[in-house]
């Protein structure tokens, strides 16, 4: 089966043949059997394709932008043997432009299934792709949902960086009261140093406040001082992060949370906290 026009014009690159074959009212979404430009691997010589996945690939976009505003484009539309949108394709290579510019588009499921792969995310955490899993993150696509299937799928192929990402992401995402003990644990760990400036392991009053406002608690600035003062049982002005996870979580709470951990081998970047 030959090119068509419009794709021999795609991945030459040719928006003004490409403008001119839209307008002309061409079939936008015909298909035809393409060489992949570089062979990855475990693709096909020839696999089934269209212009958008083809422009996507180019990574032209210019060309993608005129196929998305072209009537009859279908931006869900698969190609290749192993049934890959044009979104799915560009996060399994992490390439961010394109897979936000597709992303923009309203029209686009960003989690349709393709072949062998749950969700497009699963790429970013199979192969490492920290930037795509960010951009993601901030178009709200990585759902509670995913949090267990990326973690896995991160911590199964050695992706410490993303792994990092990813858990903090999931624990920054969700109301610290929905969070499991031991992600509570992490996250007062988080925030509590952070505020601990000068690393000695205390916080103060003022720190205190914010830290407790930082978690969403909704504590009054009053409550917040009748927390600090139930703390501060040495009257020091001064509170250590065991004293705050066993008041936060209760002592029940705290020990189920540090087991979680344990068993978990604890989140990266938290071993031996």
């Amino acid at each position: 089966m030959p090119y068509t026009a419009l794709i021999y014009a795609v991945r030459h690159g040719d928006l003004a043949v490409v403008e001119s074959l839209l307008s002309s009212g061409v079939n936008v979404v015909e298909v035809c059997l393409v060489e992949p430009a570089v062979l990855r691997r475990q693709e096909s010589p020839l696999y089934p394709s269209h212009a958008l996945f083809e422009a996507v690939r180019s990574r032209n976009a210019a060309v993608v932008s005129a196929l998305l505003a072209s009537p009859g484009i279908d931006v869900n539309q698969p190609a290749t043997s192993l049934s890959l949108t044009a979104f799915a394709d560009a996060c399994s290579r992490g390439d961010v432009e394109m897979a936000e510019l597709l992303l923009r588009d309203p029209r686009c499921d960003s989690g349709a299934a393709c072949s062998g792969v749950a969700h497009p995310a699963l790429f970013g955490a199979m192969l490492g792709h920290v930037g795509l899993l960010k951009m993601l993150a901030g178009h709200g696509v990585l759902g509670a949902a995913l949090e267990g299937p990326l973690l896995r799928t991160a911590a199964a192929n050695g992706r410490g960086e993303a792994l990092r990402f990813l858990q903090a992401h999931f624990i920054d995402s969700q109301p610290f009261l929905s969070l499991s003990p031991g992600q509570q644990v992490v996250k007062v760990r988080r925030e509590f140093k952070s505020l601990d400036a000068d690393g000695n392991g205390y916080v103060d009053r003022g720190e205190l406040e914010e830290l407790l406002g930082t978690l969403g608690l909704g504590l009054t600035k009053e409550e917040a001082q009748e927390a600090f003062l139930a703390l501060n049982t040495a009257n020091d002005n001064r509170i250590t992060l065991d004293q705050l996870c066993a008041y936060l979580l209760g002592e029940k709470g705290w020990k189920r949370g540090l087991e979680e951990l344990k068993e978990a081998g604890g989140y990266a970047g938290e071993q031996g906290q």
